[in-house]
């Protein structure tokens, strides 16, 4: 009798020592904490304990579940079951964490009381998995005694954790096209966001949000179709998000829709494109070089980025968590291009520009896309007609230009190596190249847009705003 009443003390005394090394944490109040345990377990070892113990893993079944895999600092669940397969007159299980794992709420023990064949037992508890990546172990360890047996069994069970690197957001980026000057109520505008990236994975959908009501959303939908209808100024918005649910942070991009021009009768002082000095003679507004072709050979990141240079800037910013080098020459790229849009207002002070009112980098020239930017580029090319009329410019886009005037325009290209605006720019858009977007500030307050070409070493190679010597 007294070996009995010993071995029954013993045992509860034993889960409650060995509790808070299984835990790997400190008990703030072990006095109170020891002294519930042992009347839990007392209550639930109401029978004596004799013997040995022995793996009696026939009479429970112990699950544990959990994610497969957490992220570095992610807090998760785990589930712990002790399935009686026979009757069971009391029992527990206790887990132990790995070290830097932090209990977060529920208990890392679980008591169960007298439970018939077929009963289940739940403990669940949350855990932060550590910043440390790899694969750890939670150990679970289960006590428990079968009806009818003199013996106490166990079994112990390992629950694998593989913690990974956390999941990056995505980064959303479009290009509208074509990009005229001036976008009218009812043109058709292509908003493209296949330049959009996720670093980790891929992105699975992308949200639109057009500015006039018009929402789209889908995997599908990295390229849309718009026609606005009626005059304004709209904020578009794109969110990506990738194949885990994370979703980017929105890039936001204006655009100016104005209703269409009622043709005005024109003399022949209108109908044609400036002539200096006898002949034809094509300047690129923003230094387009004269002497020499740009630097294709020059390297440069392969992905896209979009970055806001001017705190002035209209368009709204992206972030990117494209790497640095990336965003320097983005950043270098901008300054190059604001640098001589203001030194050509400067220069040119009998035009009703005012200043420039912001300068965006819209993407880096790829293999992939570089066929679509010589494109964008010649349909976002506008020259200046002799006429300003209330101190606005009277801006032609070269694509709607009559064949006379392209041939004049193309035929000032010959200095420069190039028979056509398609074929210069063909010579001048090389990969590794900067695109940038420039809206310029007339003196009336009205704005418009153009694109401009830099090199990796910070030269404007080619702006679209193409304007003739007066």
């Amino acid at each position: 009798m007294f070996e009995r009443f010993l071995i029954a003390i013993l045992i509860p005394a034993l889960l409650i020592v060995t509790t808070p090394f299984l835990n790997g944490q400190g008990s703030h109040n072990r006095a109170a904490e020891q002294s519930t345990l042992e009347a839990q377990v007392s209550s639930l070892f109401q029978a004596a304990l004799l013997g040995t113990q022995t793996d009696e893993s026939d009479s429970v079944l112990l699950k544990q579940t959990a994610p497969d895999e957490v992220a570095a600092g992610e807090t998760f669940t785990v589930t712990e079951e002790i399935h009686a397969k026979v009757d069971i007159d009391g029992g527990a299980v206790i887990s132990s964490l790995p070290q830097g794992f932090q209990l977060m709420s529920g208990d890392l023990r679980g008591f169960m009381s007298k439970t018939q064949t077929g009963g289940v037992f739940t403990n669940t508890f949350t855990a932060q998995a550590p910043e440390t990546l790899g694969t750890f172990k939670i150990t679970a360890t289960a006590r428990f005694k079968a009806t009818g047996k003199d013996s106490q069994a166990f079994m112990v069970k390992d629950l694998s954790i593989n913690v990974v690197k956390p999941n990056q957001a995505p980064v959303a980026l479009f290009v509208p096209s074509p990009l005229n000057a001036k976008t009218l109520v009812g043109d058709t505008i292509i908003f493209n966001a296949t330049t959009s990236f996720d670093l980790d994975g891929d992105v699975a959908d992308y949200q639109w949000n057009l500015g006039d009501g018009t929402t789209l959303t889908g995997a599908t939908r990295s390229i849309v179709e718009h026609a606005y209808a009626q005059a304004g100024t709209f904020t578009v918005t794109l969110i990506v998000v990738d194949g885990q649910g994370k979703a980017s942070l929105p890039k936001i991009q204006e655009i100016v829709v104005d209703q269409p021009v009622k043709p005005q009768p024109t003399g022949p002082d209108t109908t044609t494109l400036l002539i200096a000095g006898g002949g034809l003679v094509a300047v690129i507004a923003i230094a387009m070089l004269l002497s020499s072709g740009g630097h294709s050979d020059e390297s440069s990141a392969t992905s896209s980025t979009s970055t806001t240079s001017t705190s002035s800037s209209s368009s709204g910013t992206a972030t990117s968590t494209a790497p640095s080098t990336q965003v320097q020459t983005s950043q270098a790229a901008s300054s190059a291009a604001e640098n001589k849009a203001e030194n050509f207002i400067r220069t040119k002070s009998d035009l009703p520009l005012r200043s420039v009112n912001s300068v965006n980098v819209m993407a880096q020239v790829t293999d992939a896309n570089r066929a679509q930017w010589i494109q964008s580029l010649q349909d976002e090319s506008v020259v200046i007609q002799p006429t300003v009329k209330n101190d606005v410019l009277i801006l032609q886009p070269y694509s709607k230009l009559a064949s006379r005037q392209q041939n004049l325009v193309d035929g000032s290209f010959s200095p420069l190596g190039a028979k056509s605006l398609g074929e210069l720019l063909n010579n001048r858009v090389a990969i590794g190249d900067t695109i940038v977007e420039i809206r310029w500030s007339q003196t009336n307050g009205d704005t418009f847009k153009s694109l401009a070409v830099v090199s990796p070493s910070g030269q404007v190679k080619f702006d679209s705003f193409i304007t003739l010597d007066p």
